[in-house]
């Protein structure tokens, strides 16, 4: 691709383990990722009947000469039929290609996936099982950070690109460690920052030798704050 919306590689992604929670309203999510911008596209689909995902494409945006190259895909039957009747009605019309390789769709398929896990994420996070109201909100904050585009240096750094599975795992990393802080504040009562405490010692075993009562540090330490 050499300028925006001249490809879109889409795909659908599975989430039938959770289809049948209530608060869901789907069971796979449609997306189409612009191979120069890398922007993302998506939103909730009831099946893969080709009829479904027309009304799915249409939410996503694609429309005559959007894309004004071709719809890159993979060759399951979701593409045909209604599919390939309402791309070619467009006008002007959109080509689709179909094709056989997962290399082939890379783009799309690494993008799915970090969705999928960002969705998971902040499922956890949230202490949800609704997903598709949290779609919409992933996308755009996707869509509002720089991304690597087809051709040119990737960052130097690792896991370049991987941006929005980073700051998921930072927000949940954190959200952890601050429910982590809690239950030990609520397990150590009447300990507090300025308290002195020992450090409990890991107990060496030998052989033949019976277990004894803990051992704790000779040091004083005095609890602080300490801001990262």
């Amino acid at each position: 691709a050499r300028a925006p919306d001249e490809i879109l590689q889409a795909d659908l992604i599975s989430m039938e383990p959770l289809s049948e929670v209530k608060a869901n309203v789907a069971s796979f999510i449609l997306i189409a990722v612009d191979v120069f911008t890398r922007k993302m596209r998506a939103t909730p689909v009831n099946s893969k009947d080709p009829e479904v995902v027309v009304e799915g494409l249409k939410r996503i945006g694609v429309r005559g000469g959007v894309p004004k190259g071709a719809l890159s895909v993979d060759r399951g039957g979701e593409w045909g039929g209604a599919v390939l009747t309402f791309l070619d009605g467009l006008n002007p019309p959109v080509s689709i290609i179909c094709k056989d390789s997962k290399d082939d769709l890379a783009v799309v398929d690494r993008a799915g996936g970090l969705l999928k896990k960002a969705l998971y994420w902040e499922m956890r996070s949230d202490r949800t099982s609704a997903w598709a109201p949290l779609l919409a909100n992933l996308v755009a904050g996707h869509n509002e950070r720089p991304h690597v585009a087809l051709g040119s240096a990737p960052p130097n750094r690792v896991g370049a690109g991987d941006e929005m599975m980073d700051l998921m795992v930072l927000k949940a990393n954190t959200k952890k460690m601050e429910r982590s802080a809690q239950a030990w504040v609520k397990s150590k009562r009447g300990i507090e920052v300025g308290s002195k405490v020992r450090l409990k010692l890991k107990q060496q075993t030998r052989q033949f030798q019976r277990g004894t009562a803990a051992q704790y540090s000779n040091r004083v330490h005095t609890l602080s704050l300490i801001h990262i």
